[in-house]
């Protein structure tokens, strides 16, 4: 019987923040409060890393403001409040930070679609406003749903007083560039679902009228925004999982029956829009429709349930020929392989056996090429790794151990030389705070990690020694 099936929880994350900008006494009170408030047990939660234009931005909270949008050049010092957007709080927040010609999106809104509205913000206050068409009066009735960067544009789904559904619109970050693409269903819901981006076109779900759910794409014109395919029986639910991979996009819709999910692909072209095979539906709560479709060079990867031998790994070249699992890595049993990412040509994951735990793993793509990369002492109740992120060319793992109070931050190119120890954080709630969101840039690897001084931003040059918090919030040392 499995003892661990190796899902690690993610938790509340956090970043030490810094000063806020004003002067005088008003300076010296704020700075005071905040080091009160994040050298506490819970950290400032930061949320969403998004590089755009040159810098990091995210949310986190401190006591002073709530959570607010924070922006970053890498540096403790040079992390600030990009601005207080909503004085005091009052329920409402940034989130779903978007970046897109070098602008970053978000909306400010209380976690509900119905009642947002969309920003944009540089890094600076006099460059964070809120966005709305030019034929729209600045209202909280300008609603963002969801939004996809395409190229230099942001597509978005809102709805307006004019439009009282959700529709596709399109902003280049002015007012006079917020506009309407194209009306799909007039005075009726064309239940609108964005999907994805590939080469600067969006792809999407809509409903016409005419013959239920279908895909459509649009190029940012209203004559270039069209029907793609119907294929409304197989888009009665939303999307379980999609990715870009090589110019196309693929997607996992519902099967022919409540027994299987369905890969599709498409090229943006109707005849290259096809069905390519179907896998079967994993009939455990716990594991279904967990597929982490994944992208390295031109082939795609991801988990699937594949019957006997249970969840694996597998690989496809978009053809039903060429799609099926790639290797069994654990023949007795389920690997259930997690975390798919890829970096330099490399895919990194994890994988479970009852000898081994679960360790990480890589694969070049190959059933021989895919391999264990770690072997950490003991069992199933042994080693549990989970992974943290990846850069240009390297995977970020955690490590801990069932009665163990650390959790240890490694990081791997693949190789056994390659993959080192960077340093040990307390054991906290199972991963430290180190699972969440991450990013990078260049060589830095921005995580989460908390040092028993509560959680905040670390960063990382993949070295031991360059493994540093952003602020020391015990001290109240910056570090750069």
């Amino acid at each position: 019987m499995r003892i661990i099936r190796g899902a690690v929880g993610c938790l509340a994350l956090g970043l030490a923040a810094m000063g806020c900008g004003d002067s005088g006494q008003a300076r010296e009170e704020r700075s005071a409060r905040h080091e009160g408030r994040l050298s506490g047990e819970t950290g400032s939660a930061p949320r969403e890393f998004t590089w755009a234009g040159g810098k990091l931005f995210f949310t986190a909270e401190d006591s002073l403001h709530g959570r607010e949008l924070w922006v970053s050049d890498g540096t403790g010092g040079g992390t600030r409040l990009v601005e207080d957007l909503v004085t005091g709080g009052h329920g409402y927040f940034p989130e779903k930070l978007t970046a897109a010609n070098g602008v970053l999106f978000f909306v400010l809104g209380n976690g509900s679609y119905t009642d947002s509205t969309l920003w944009r913000s540089d890094g600076t206050a006099g460059g964070t406003w809120p966005l709305h068409s030019a034929s729209t009066a600045p209202s909280r009735n300008f609603a963002v749903k969801e939004f996809v960067s395409a190229g230099g544009t942001l597509f978005l789904s809102a709805r307006t007083e004019s439009f009282g559904d959700f529709e596709v619109w399109k902003s280049d970050g002015t007012p006079e560039g917020t506009v309407l693409v194209k009306d799909i269903l007039p005075w009726d819901n064309a239940d609108i679902q964005l999907v994805d981006a590939v080469n600067g076109t969006l792809f999407f779900i809509a409903n016409d009228g005419e013959g239920g759910r279908a895909l459509w794409k649009s190029d940012g014109t209203a004559e270039g925004t069209v029907l793609l395919k119907r294929i409304s029986e197989y888009l009665d639910s939303p999307l379980y999982d999609k990715a870009a991979v090589g110019g196309l996009l693929y997607f996992i819709t519902n099967g022919s029956d409540s027994s299987t999910r369905a890969l599709w692909k498409t090229d943006g072209t109707p005849e290259g829009t096809v069905h390519v095979t179907e896998v079967l539906s994993s009939p455990f709560s716990w594991s279904e429709d967990h597929f982490q479709l994944t992208a390295m060079g031109d082939a795609l990867f991801f988990a699937s349930y594949t019957g006997d031998p249970g969840i694996e790994l597998w690989k496809s070249d978009g053809t039903a020929e060429g799609t099926g699992m790639l290797t069994d890595i654990y023949p007795s049993g389920w690997s259930e392989p997690q975390g798919l990412r890829a970096a330099n040509g490399v895919l990194y994951f994890t994988a479970w056996s009852h000898e081994t735990g679960r360790e990480m793993w890589k694969s070049d793509g190959t059933a021989e090429g895919t391999v264990r990369i770690t072997d950490f002492p003991g069992d199933s109740l042994g080693p549990q790794c989970f992974m943290v992120g990846v850069d240009a060319r390297r995977a970020y793992f955690g490590v801990f151990n069932l009665g163990s109070s650390q959790v240890q931050l490694w990081r791997t190119d693949g190789t056994a030389e390659g993959t080192v120890l960077l340093r040990s954080f307390p054991l906290g709630g199972v991963d430290a705070g180190l699972q969440g969101s991450s990013a990078f840039r260049g060589d830095t690897f921005f995580f989460h990690a908390d040092d028993g001084t509560g959680l905040q931003t670390w960063k990382t040059d993949g070295t031991p020694e360059g493994t540093v918090p952003l602020r020391d919030v015990t001290s109240g040392t910056t570090l750069r």
